[in-house]
């Protein structure tokens, strides 16, 4: 008998539904177009990546905005799964991952699912996550299509702007305020000075008040 490997849902909006892990690589996230749809918010659109090396499987986290945890621990490169340990996403949701073999001793008896803290590791697990070693180019999965342009994980960019308005021409408007005001002050105020002064007609227009304030001022 071929062995299942699967994952269960411990925590979220399904808890103990299960997922087949049956192909060579499943992607899971909140996209429709994931073989393990699950519509969360702390769930990215392609959030995880789980793919078979030889007897073992891999689990990747595809830059999530959430981030992957197994056992507690943060998923920073791609990481072997072993039987029993906790997948959490976020703070409530999380998955058991099991093996069930050939081997009657070796076969998981499914119990139904209880919620999980998604931070607390099960006892058979181990502290720290191991690392996959390097393995050569042509053994490696293929590589999934980067999450296309626009989107940061979970929520689409707003489209560039159609274009940009023309520039204005000629000077803003404050500006031509300030040359107008700046040119009826000159032409009401200083202008007339200047006219009276260079003819010398103070005394023709206000002889009066120069006398009145030095008699004698203006004949």
């Amino acid at each position: 008998m071929a062995s299942i490997v699967r994952i269960v849902m411990q925590t979220g909006p399904n808890p103990g539904k299960e997922y087949r892990l049956d192909k060579p690589e499943v992607f899971l996230g909140r996209d429709l177009t994931c073989d393990i749809v699950i519509n969360d918010s702390e769930v990215s659109r392609r959030h995880m990546r789980f793919f078979a090396q030889g007897d073992s499987y891999i689990l990747e986290d595809l830059g999530s905005t959430n981030g992957t945890f197994i056992n507690g621990q943060r998923v920073v490169s791609p990481t072997i799964l072993r039987n029993g340990e906790l997948i959490s996403i976020g703070e409530h949701i999380s998955f058991s991952f099991e093996t069930l073999g050939a081997d009657p001793e070796a076969t998981l008896v499914s119990t139904p699912a209880r919620p999980v803290a998604p931070a607390q590791p099960r006892p058979a697990a181990p502290a720290q996550p191991r690392p996959v070693q390097p393995f050569p180019p042509q053994a490696a999965a293929p590589v999934p299509p980067p999450p296309p342009a626009g989107y940061a994980g979970q929520v689409p960019m707003p489209p560039p702007p159609m274009g940009f308005a023309p520039p204005r021409k000629g000077l803003p408007r404050w500006a031509l305020i300030v040359i107008i005001v700046v040119a009826a002050i000159f032409v009401l105020c200083i202008l007339p000075l200047i006219i009276i002064d260079a003819t010398n007609s103070w005394c023709a227009l206000a002889g009066g008040i120069f006398n009145s304030i030095q008699p004698g001022a203006c004949p």
